[in-house]
């Protein structure tokens, strides 16, 4: 009966440390994964406060340009308008001047636009660079993006990576990575 004992007690103990082992295998087996909050990163990702700095600077160039010819539009109307007699030749350079502004404005919004969409696809694609790099370095399976479209509806807070990873994209960004 003792041996009995034995056998049973270390069959248990067998099996406890089988089922153990197994648990402790599909736990470490389970891919890693973390989300981030993907407006926070994008708004705050260096390179997108350097371009978007840069987009400022051509549209504000582009509308000192577009209020100059205005100005001139401006000037040429008083001038018309004040005059008794219609002066056709200045009423000619009105128009002419007047559908080259309006040429020019619509070509500065598109190429506003253009360079607009430009930039956002530099910037995500950077920004999925330095993501995944994230995820190798870190041994992270999955990062999600909660950007509120109903992808992650909610999610536990220890989980959320998007302050470290932010932090190391803008380090890879700046080069110190």
């Amino acid at each position: 009966m003792k041996n009995t004992m034995k056998v049973l007690m270390i069959s248990t103990l067998t099996v406890s440390l089988l089922i153990l082992s197994g648990m402790i295998f599909m736990y470490k087996s389970q891919p890693k994964s973390a989300y981030v909050r993907l407006g926070y990163i994008y708004d705050n990702f260096g390179f997108k406060k350097e371009l978007e700095t840069k987009l400022n600077n051509v549209v504000q160039v582009r509308k000192t340009i577009l209020d100059s010819l205005s100005l001139e539009l401006n000037m040429l109307s008083r001038k018309i308008q004040e005059e008794h007699e219609k002066d056709q030749i200045k009423i000619d350079r009105f128009n002419d001047e007047k559908q080259k502004y309006l040429s020019k404005k619509q070509q500065f919004d598109e190429d506003n636009q253009s360079l607009k969409e430009q930039y956002t696809q530099e910037i995500m694609k950077q920004l999925n660079q330095y993501v995944q790099d994230y995820a190798n370095d870190k041994g992270l399976a999955f990062v999600y993006g909660a950007e509120g479209t109903g992808a992650i509806m909610a999610a536990d807070q220890k989980y959320d990576m998007t302050t470290p990873i932010l932090a190391y994209i803008n380090e890879r960004y700046q080069g110190k990575k």
